[in-house]
């Protein structure tokens, strides 16, 4: 039962839940700090930034990173993992073949 929900979600939404379970406890956070490290260290290709005309746009503290895959190997190895595409499987039905990265 609980396929054909997620699978009819995903088709709905094209969104995919990815449970706490999937990773070890300190794998989010470690992702989250990689991430950190890079915005502070400035620009990177792609990065969308706030319209400065709007100074409270969250952009102005932390532009977009889009398409990190293309020059972070991290960004390119975590999609990769067999645990997410285990999850990803589910509701797609298939086992995902491309990957997008954007934060």
């Amino acid at each position: 039962m609980a396929r054909k929900v997620y699978t009819a979600e995903f088709k709905k939404s094209a969104i995919a839940l990815v449970t706490e379970q999937s990773y070890k406890p300190d794998e989010p956070a470690s992702l989250r700090d990689h991430y950190m490290r890079l915005q502070a260290e400035g620009p990177k290709p792609g990065d969308m930034v706030a319209d400065s005309a709007r100074p409270d746009d969250p952009l102005v503290q932390f532009p977009r990173m889009i398409h990190m895959q293309r020059w972070d190997d991290r960004s390119l190895q975590w999609p990769l993992d067999d645990r997410l595409k285990a999850c990803l499987a589910v509701p797609m039905g298939e086992e995902p073949l491309a990957v997008s990265s954007m934060l």
